[in-house]
């Protein structure tokens, strides 16, 4: 038993030398290849460098908007009985777009004008005689009142006849207009898109840490999708802590 014992032992000692001497040798040839092993070679790219001018910049995402735009509506309502405008087309300030009809109106400022002077010339007829006391304060106050009443309601029916003639407020673009001829309009109803584009800006938003690069009058160049390599040269205009920009 002890010879069995002897035997397997120095079967082990042999075993686990055999693994230590193979990992020696193995260590031993790589250190000898390492060492041997030339010196390894690395490309070198040579290059020119000149000085240039870099201005840094300020990268946002904005929205182009027109200097002022409008839905035309109407205050009252009432049958179109005049377009004097194609969809597209340039309009000035004050020009008339559509007209509503107004027969009673113009109508009732006709009758109201005609009665117009006979009263006025009995008001200072009145006036006078009055001065001279040959009548009494009633008929004088019922000849005043008559008067400036009848000027009043010719004003409020000038007023009415204005009010059913939409008018460009400022010189621009018209869009695609939306009513026809002989339409009741309401007073809800849109009847065409105005934009001023005479002169265009560019509304977006810089981080705050950038607010100290940012100055009145500084260069803005603006890309768009339509034009992705022309540049549009702008102006900034700091505005509450936002970068609103107008092109030139």
């Amino acid at each position: 038993m002890k010879k069995w014992t002897f035997f397997m032992l120095l079967i082990a000692i042999l075993l686990f030398g055999s693994v230590i001497g193979f990992n020696l040798f193995k260590q031993n040839e790589i250190a000898k290849y390492l060492a041997n092993r030339p010196e390894p070679e690395f490309p070198v790219t040579v290059t020119t460098v000149k000085p240039v001018d870099w201005v840094p910049v300020i990268e946002a995402i904005g929205f182009v908007e027109p200097n002022q735009g409008v839905t035309l509506t109407s205050e009252t309502s009432g049958v179109i009985s005049n377009i004097s405008f194609a969809s597209g087309s340039m309009v000035e300030k004050g020009q008339l777009l559509v007209s509503l009809d107004s027969d009673v109106e113009k109508a009732n400022l006709k009758s109201s004008q005609a009665r117009l002077p006979a009263a006025k010339a009995k008001y200072e007829r009145y006036q006078g005689l009055y001065k001279k006391g040959s009548i009494s304060r009633e008929a004088y106050d019922d000849a005043e009142a008559s008067y400036f009443s009848l000027s009043a309601d010719i004003e409020s029916l000038k007023a009415q006849i204005d009010r059913r003639e939409i008018k460009a407020p400022f010189s621009g673009v018209v869009g695609i207009r939306n009513v026809f001829l002989g339409q009741y309009l309401q007073p809800s109803d849109d009847i065409v898109r105005l934009e001023d584009t005479s002169l265009m800006k560019l509304r977006f938003t810089v981080p705050q840490t950038d607010f100290s690069r940012v100055s009145i009058g500084q260069d803005v160049d603006i890309f768009v999708d339509a034009y992705p390599n022309q540049p549009f040269k702008a102006l900034s205009l700091p505005l509450n802590l936002r970068l609103a920009s107008k092109v030139v």
